[in-house]
């Protein structure tokens, strides 16, 4: 409790910090979400936004446990405390539900990105960083145009114990990264230059294996001889690697089915690809998102103008959600969207089973109400693939989901980008808004 009774919380001294959701409480003021419900703090939904005086854009949002989250992003301003280097920096904000955002700011003089992060370990471990730069950050050699970036950050001493920067003249990125203890695994895509791509000139996914000090263990290609992009990775129980990605090309064995395929790639531990998958429709299609359960399913967030694997499609471009066994063979695909185009940015596993969605839209998703311009939405869908519920919300302005997480205690967080007001008022241009719904 906050005062008083500390049986629950060893503070060491008469007064405690609010308890968060499932804590003891005597009244509202010990909870940090200012609710006391039968004697346990309970959860209230919210969103925080901030920002600088210009745009500021997130990217993936990555759960650190006990309500917590972080998320990676680019601004093109100065947050407090810290001064723009260049045309954009990274940063990374660490929010806990009901507390303010803490956010640290990196850059060079050039244009510096974060698109994702994660931690190994506890909150006072390094952040690993994948981004892209173009130009050399914390001196490492740059290669031309924008190289990928891979790189740790002590947030203590604001120091980088490595960085790994690694590119071409062509124009490189680091788009994803997950952990296990001792290992990151990052993809994105690259040139010839920096793998076996068969024309210089196309871009391949990758998929790169560190340890956490920095030294390059592996790195595989999922390449064909057309442009290939590698969107997201997620790790098996038994350490395996899942990476997903968009092709204009064929990069399984089947021809492509239109202008662009996804595609779903399984790596071993360590060794070339067990399987490779590619799906598709007469029209455009693209993977976002993937994330594997505790038993090795594999859940693929995929976007499509048309009917992928027989499903239906409500108009323009739709939201899919694809599910395979471990061996890469569909066992359901179930969409959602609107008669206009609707994006799906980013998915979460939920620990009842089946999966969290986020995305955006821009007219009423399954009778939730319209706020104007683009709204944010959530979904959840059970291990079967039903549709359980949908959540939608946003202003009069531009507001796109980017990342969502789920959190055991406090629930569901979707990290978005808005132009207007979410949550606080709007900083300047774009800000960032993460939304917090219970469970």
């Amino acid at each position: 409790m906050q005062n008083g009774d500390e049986t629950d919380v060893d503070c060491g001294g008469t007064f405690c910090p609010p308890c968060g959701t499932g804590g003891t409480c005597n009244g509202d003021g010990d909870c940090a979400s200012g609710q006391c419900e039968g004697g346990l703090c309970a959860c209230v939904d919210g969103i925080e936004q901030f920002g600088t005086t210009n745009d500021d854009l997130a990217f993936r949002l990555s759960p650190l446990g006990a309500g917590s989250i972080l998320v990676a992003g680019r601004t093109e301003g100065s947050f407090p405390n810290f001064a723009s280097r260049g045309a954009t920096d990274m940063f990374l904000a660490a929010h806990r539900v009901y507390m303010p955002v803490n956010v640290v700011q990196m850059g060079t003089t050039g244009i510096d990105v974060a698109y994702a992060a994660t931690i190994v370990g506890d909150e006072t471990s390094p952040v690993f960083v994948a981004g892209k730069t173009d130009t050399s950050f914390a001196g490492q050699p740059h290669a031309g145009a924008s190289d990928a970036v891979v790189l740790a950050f002590d947030a203590g001493t604001g120091t980088f114990p490595w960085v790994h920067q690694f590119g071409t003249a062509l124009g490189e990125r680091a788009v994803d990264i997950v952990s296990r203890p001792g290992v990151l695994v990052v993809t994105g895509d690259l040139h010839d230059d920096v793998g076996d791509a068969q024309d210089a000139t196309r871009s391949a996914a990758f998929v790169a294996v560190f340890d956490v000090q920095g030294d390059l263990q592996w790195n595989r290609l999922v390449n064909s001889p057309e442009p290939d992009f590698g969107r997201a990775v997620a790790l098996a129980p038994n350490g395996d690697i899942v990476v997903v990605g968009d092709t204009l090309g064929a990069v399984a064995n089947d021809p492509p089915a239109g202008n662009q395929d996804f595609f779903v790639a399984r790596f071993p531990p360590n060794g070339p690809a067990l399987w490779t998958r590619q799906f598709g429709t007469a029209f455009w299609d693209a993977a976002t998102d993937v994330v594997v359960d505790t038993v090795g399913d594999i859940y693929v967030l995929a976007q499509s103008s048309g009917t992928p694997l027989g499903a239906p499609n409500a108009g323009g471009r739709d939201v899919y959600v694809l599910k395979l066994d471990a061996f890469g063979d569909p066992l359901w695909i179930e969409g959602l969207g609107t008669s206009s185009n609707d994006y799906g940015v980013a998915l979460a596993l939920h620990p009842d089973g089946g999966v969290l969605v986020a995305g955006h839209v821009i007219k009423s998703l399954d009778g939730e109400p319209a706020f104007g311009g683009w709204d944010v939405f959530a979904a959840r869908f059970d291990a079967d693939g039903t549709k359980l519920w949908t959540r939608q919300a946003g202003t009069a302005g531009e507001d796109r989901a980017t990342g969502v997480a789920y959190d055991p205690f406090d629930g569901i967080f979707v990290s978005a980008n808005t132009d207007g007001t979410l949550g606080a008022a709007n900083a300047g241009g774009i800000d960032v808004a993460i939304l917090h719904w219970c469970d």
